[in-house]
């Protein structure tokens, strides 16, 4: 038997389930909301636990104070460790976070810091400093040794060798803004970086524009392949949803529980609906695609919330399709 028309419209369910037809807004569902206090910027999950970086307390959140951690949650939200990472005089002002292997790696002002989640041990430390940096802001794994990190202040970004443990400055062919938040297609070999043409909370015109890079990681180079402005206010963190769709953060404002989860489509930069999370502090999300969760800092009032993505209902065009093939295999079944 030919089985190859029932396949293809397995396919096709499958595809279209990813997210609401016709760019709708993602409508979440809460799951739970976590105090891990202070000044929480990132999340990132192994698929067992949730890190949360911290910039600790003060008014000062890039200073060297050594007062930064890393909370380690479930993924219902349970405050397993609140300090499962904190040592004073190494982590001062921890960012964006990135998993490669057994280590946890860490932007942390002016150096790389990868942590053996085996032993919680600060087991290397990759120093940029030399580079007159002084806000490395996000982290995402581009090859199976190295990482890229976005410098917010000097508009820089660096790639990481976790395996020399050195660090280079990625030359671009275009003048880049204030980058922040980065995602990564493997696939393609692109990265995706949330920028701001000025690095400030409140703007009130369209600070905020995605760029998409061609990346060569053996050359330590990357060119724009386009960039998407109007992106919106102030953005932070960014991520893949599906094959043909990037999620982002933005603040809005400082002031108010203004957070919105913005959509674009990558084909032609196609803006979807964005959903009002209303976030006060929406920084560095960690968007978890087999859970479907949504973890979400909220950086002004120290906690994090964890918000679950239901699997869409099928539409009409899906139940056709569905009740189509269901008759197709009911006729050859009876033949």
């Amino acid at each position: 038997m030919n089985r190859s028309p029932v396949v293809a419209c397995g396919l096709l369910v499958a595809v279209m389930w990813l997210s609401p037809a016709g760019g709708e807004a993602l409508e979440f569902e809460f799951v739970a909301e976590t105090n891990v206090g202070n000044k929480p910027e990132s999340v990132i999950g192994d698929g067992t636990y949730l890190y949360a970086s911290n910039m600790g307390a003060g008014s000062n959140p890039l200073a060297k104070d050594g007062n930064g951690y890393i909370s380690r949650l479930t993924y219902d939200g349970t405050l397993v460790d609140q300090s499962f990472i904190s040592h004073r005089g190494v982590l001062d002002g921890p960012t964006g976070m990135a998993i490669l292997g057994e280590r946890l790696f860490v932007a942390d002002i002016d150096e790389v810091i990868g942590y053996d989640l085996n032993k919680v041990d600060p087991s290397k430390r990759i120093n940029l400093s030399q580079f007159g940096v002084g806000f490395l802001n996000d982290l995402v794994v581009v090859s199976d040794r190295h990482l890229v990190v976005s410098e917010t202040n000097t508009k820089k970004l660096f790639l990481i060798d976790t395996v020399a443990d050195s660090a280079t400055q990625i030359q671009l062919n275009f003048a880049i803004s204030h980058p922040n938040g980065l995602a990564y297609d493997a696939d393609a070999e692109q990265l995706y970086v949330a920028a701001n043409i000025q690095h400030t909370i409140g703007a009130s015109f369209a600070n905020g524009e995605i760029l998409k890079l061609d990346l060569d990681v053996a050359n330590g180079s990357a060119s724009l392949v386009s960039r998407a402005s109007n992106a919106g206010l102030f953005l932070d963190g960014i991520s893949l949803l599906g094959d043909d769709e990037l999620i982002y953060s933005d603040w809005v404002s400082f002031s108010g529980n203004t957070g919105v989860l913005r959509r674009l489509g990558i084909d032609g930069w196609t803006p979807l609906e964005a959903s009002n999370l209303a976030l006060k502090g929406f920084a560095d999300f960690h968007w978890d695609a087999d859970h479907r969760l949504l973890a979400a800092p909220n950086l002004v009032d120290g906690r994090v919330r964890l918000l679950s993505l239901p699997v869409p209902e099928p539409s009409t065009i899906v139940l056709l399709v569905l009740s189509a093939s269901g008759l197709g295999l009911a006729r050859r079944s009876r033949g």
